[in-house]
This record gives C-alpha cells, structure tokens and sequence, in this order.
C-alpha cells in the first residue's frame, strides 16, 4: 500500500495537505448548507444531494491524481490543442448551451450532468500563456500578439454570459505577463483599452438589450444594487444582505456546525455564498483556516517555482495558483459585502461538478510541476560537483528542453 501511494501521490506534500483540508471543509461545509436544497429538490432527504456533491469532490481528487501523474511536457505539447478546443467550447455554448438564470454557461449532457466550458477554457488558456513566454523567453514581446489574439477571442466570448470570470482571467493573464517581462508600455495600452472599453458597454448598457451583450443591464444593476445596499426591502439585493446577516451572526467562534439558520434563506448557500455559512457556523477563526489554506497554497507554489529550471513550469504554476487563489478572494469578499455579487464559486468548496473536476486539473497540474522540480533536484545533486552552472540557455525555449528529454 505504501508503495502504491509513493507511486502515485505525485507532488509537494504541504500542497497536498491543504487541498485535503479545503476536500474535508468541503464534505462539512456544503452538507449543512444544501438542507434547504434537499427540502426543494428530494422531498426533505438530504442523503442524494449529499451523494451528488461526494461524486464531484471524487471527480475532483480523482482529476488532480491523474493529472499530478502527467508530465508538465504533455501539457506543453497539447497546449495549442488545448486553447483551441477551449475558444471553441465558449462560442459553441452560447448557441446551444443550457440557459440557467438568463445566462448560457453550460452543457447539459443528461442525467443531471452539466459542464461549464469556461472552467476548462480558463486552465487552457493559463497553459498557452505559459507556453508562449517560454518560447519567446529571450523577447517576450513577440509573444503578445499571439496571446493577445487568443485571450481576446476566449475572454470575449466567456465575457457575453459571464463577466466575473472573464475579468478573472483578464487578470491572471495581465500577471504572468508582468511576470514574463512584457513591455509595460504594452500592458499599459491593453490595460487602458480594455478597461475603456468596459466603461463604454456599462455607459451604453441600455442600447444593447437586444445584442450578445443584453447581459451588461445585469452587470450594471449588481454595481448599482451594491452601491445602494442599505435598503434593505429590495428584494433583488436580498443575497447580499442575508449573506452579511450570516457573517454578522457567526461572530468570532461561529453558531455551530449545522446550525446555521441564514441556509435557509439564502440562495446559493451551497455555492456561491458558502464562505459566508462557513462564517456564520464557525466564526472568524473557521473562516481564517479556509484563507490560511489558500495562502498556503500560493505560498507552496512561490516556493516551488523558486527551484525551477524550465520558465514554461514556473509561469504555468505561477499563472494557476493566482487563478484559484483570486477567485477564491473574489468569493469570500462576494460573501463578506466588499464586492459586488459575481457568481464565482469557492474553489474545491462550493458544491459544483465541472468546477471541482476543472479546478482538480489544475491543481494536479500544480502537483506535476513540483514532482518534477523535486526529480530535476535530485538529477543534479547526482551530478559531479563540477558539473557545468546554470547559466542563461537553461530557461530559453523549453521546446529544446522537452524534445532533448524525450530523445
């Protein structure tokens, strides 16, 4: 057994220990928020929607455990492939995805079972990024032109239904450029222009009910209900007000676990809004574990990337521990009133089956690399003494690096 495991519990074992522990806060957490989910959908017996939630956390692990066996080269070598199916998946829902809350984000593929293209185009796209500022490491600048023209097709297209998650991206992609050494003239330009072009859409929201962009009317009035969430008899500002109740009622130890009463009145308790139950049922000190774990997360991976050899693993570990710790951020401050509700979920937390699986790709990913890092270390340390230093050609193109390794 123990040899089993050493086989195939790839990876940093820190990182390992927090992803357990953000699987076990999840298994508690969604369980006592989904009982008023079970009373709508299962007639009050809370046992199948519970199952439903295991099955996509299994999903999850089980997603992180293939990918953590999976050399970061093969993500190199199909990352084309890769942003390509993802541009493709986002057009292609917009025409024949499932509409859920007046937005078309999902496959339904039957038997209950839904998948958001967007997760899968969000990691490809980070792997792409990643791709191309390790060929054009020398000149990063060449590579602009290409990852502008993907991220543009990808973002745009998520943008039309879901605007949180495009401006996430848009923001993970802005960091590992920085981070790759792009002209800060340039990011400036594409920074000022995107930014201005945002502001136009939500200026003229009302002239595009009838467009791919009707959407932005509900963009504007989440801004404006948030601006205006001391009135609390509208009923449209209702998540946002019973989320602050649950965070205002857990205070500094928490109600209890299941004991929360704000999940039966909150929509989306079980998703969008479940740091706000993990506040109300075990108060600040429950909620800072949750963040700590994160943290630790997007500490690990800086750590790691510290002892890279090949830039594609440090950009592409950089690049996706930024994309889960941010829209972690995102919905813990969705839930404590400091952002605008945005319909992101709590990575590996919140109830949801293609997000766990997607957000486990990911992770797995994160583990390959630092598997790799530790096999390059004790490649060298077995190497004599005198053996040539790193110098300058060891982080040029990675393609090099990669067909040299497989020869």
């Amino acid at each position: 057994m123990k040899e089993l495991l050493k086989k195939y519990y790839q990876g940093d074992k820190y990182m390992w220990t927090f992803i357990w522990f953000l699987v076990v806060a999840s298994l508690v957490s969604v369980y006592s928020a989904s009982t008023a989910l079970a009373y709508i959908r299962h007639n009050g017996d809370i046992t199948g929607t519970i199952m439903r939630h295991v099955v996509c956390l299994l999903l999850g692990v089980l997603s992180i455990l293939v990918c953590s066996n999976i050399r970061p080269k093969v993500f190199y070598t199909f990352a084309d492939i890769g942003v390509l199916m993802g541009l493709l998946s986002v057009v292609l829902v917009l025409f024949v995805g499932s509409q859920t809350n007046g937005s078309a984000r999902w496959f339904k593929l039957g038997g209950g079972i839904t998948i958001q293209p967007s997760e899968f185009a969000k990691i490809a796209l980070v792997i792409y990024v990643a791709k191309q500022l390790a060929i054009n490491f020398d000149d990063p600048n060449k590579s602009l032109r290409k990852i502008f023209l993907w991220s543009a097709g990808i973002v745009g297209f998520i943008a039309a239904e879901n605007l949180s998650t495009a401006l996430l991206i848009v923001f993970t992609i802005g960091f590992m450029l920085f981070i790759g050494h792009v002209s800060l003239k340039w990011l400036g330009i594409i920074s000022s222009a995107a930014v201005g072009l945002l502001v136009l859409i939500l200026i003229f929201a009302p002239l595009l009910k009838n467009t791919p962009l009707s959407r932005a009317n509900t963009w504007v009035a989440r801004i404006e209900r948030f601006c205006n969430d001391d009135d609390e008899n509208d009923d449209k500002n209702s998540q946002a007000i019973q989320s602050k109740m649950a965070v205002a009622t857990g205070g500094l130890v928490g109600v209890g676990a299941g004991n929360s009463k704000m999940k039966n009145f909150l929509p989306m308790a079980f998703s969008d809004f479940i740091f706000a139950i993990i506040l109300e049922e075990y108060g600040i000190w429950g909620g800072a574990l949750v963040i700590l774990a994160y943290i630790g997360l997007l500490s690990r991976a800086i750590v790691i990337s510290k002892s890279c050899v090949k830039v594609f693993h440090i950009y592409t570990l950089l690049g996706l521990v930024i994309m889960i710790t941010l829209q972690a951020a995102i919905n813990m401050c969705v839930a404590v009133g400091i952002l605008p509700v945005t319909g992101q979920t709590l990575p590996m937390i919140s109830m949801g089956g293609s997000s766990s699986m997607f957000i486990g790709c990911a992770l797995g990913l994160m583990l390959s690399i630092s598997a790799e890092v530790k096999r390059e270390v004790v490649s060298v340390e077995a190497k004599p003494v005198a053996s040539t230093p790193t110098t300058k050609e060891d982080y040029d193109d990675d393609t090099t690096d990669f067909d040299a390794e497989a020869k």
